[in-house]
């Protein structure tokens, strides 16, 4: 039997016609068989999916209704101003010199320090700011410090203001906050909301936070000095730190009264 070019290559386009046609519907059938298997998965998930879609418009209006970041701060520090005047004012007002530490947050907490002060009628009370020899990061080598040398004031220092400082404290209830910032080795203490003293550490230190700082030891809450008592520590930081980097000096911030007193400070 005779066959034309012709008629072979009719033959070869119906044969691949044929052949694509069979893949087309084995695929066709492969992917309803999946459908099949697939239906009652979906039908089982259908009242998820529908209570989804009911959440939707509920979420959206929280979200419209929430407040803002900002205005949840903002309420925050309300009420952490709300806090602070309640556990750090006087319960009662004192007789006699008193002190009564303001909480702080964490995230302050290690930049300042305030603390709510007492002056009675019948005191003389002024806030000293002065260097004197740091006892508390000495080198292990070096030897200890008799109670009088560490109670002297060092008026040759690496401060910007040697010191002494002398504010006094007029009769009444006064706020005394302590800042420091150990990147530039600056301290600030302000009486009342208002500036008073500012002072710089000028030696060079390797550090990056560059104050050891210490509390009065006393922890908070109400704290009443002895009738004796002339010096009452507030605030004590010392610059520096390791033995490429001697802590010598620690500069303080006290309530002092009696003997104690000094001569007030100008301009300050």
């Amino acid at each position: 039997m005779h066959f034309s070019i012709k008629s072979l290559l009719i033959v070869t386009i119906i044969v691949a016609l044929v052949t694509s046609a069979y893949v087309q519907q084995q695929r066709t059938n492969a992917a309803n068989d999946q459908i099949a298997e697939l239906k009652p998965l979906i039908a089982a998930n259908e009242p998820q999916v529908n209570l989804a879609k009911m959440k939707i418009p509920i979420a959206n209006q929280f979200l419209e209704s929430a407040p803002h970041p900002s205005q949840l701060l903002q309420s925050l520090e309300v009420d952490f101003r709300r806090l602070q005047d309640k556990y750090g004012s006087f319960s009662k007002t004192p007789t006699d010199l008193a002190t009564q530490q303001i909480p702080e947050s964490n995230a302050t907490y290690h930049q300042r320090y305030q603390v709510r002060v007492f002056i009675p009628d019948h005191e003389k009370v002024q806030l000293r700011l002065a260097v004197f020899p740091c006892t508390f990061y000495r080198p292990r080598d070096a030897e200890p410090l008799s109670k009088e040398e560490a109670n002297t004031i060092l008026e040759d220092n690496p401060f910007s203001i040697p010191g002494p400082v002398y504010i006094p404290l007029s009769p009444g209830e006064h706020t005394v906050l302590v800042q420091w910032f150990g990147d530039v080795q600056k301290i600030k203490v302000s009486i009342d909301g208002v500036t008073r003293y500012k002072n710089q550490y000028t030696r060079e230190s390797k550090l990056k936070y560059k104050y050891q700082c210490l509390g009065s030891g006393r922890g908070s809450g109400l704290y009443q000095p002895k009738v004796g008592d002339e010096v009452i520590g507030i605030r004590t930081l010392c610059p520096g730190g390791g033995n490429e980097d001697p802590m010598d000096h620690a500069w303080k911030c006290e309530l002092v009264r009696g003997s104690a007193l000094g001569k007030e400070s100008v301009n300050q």
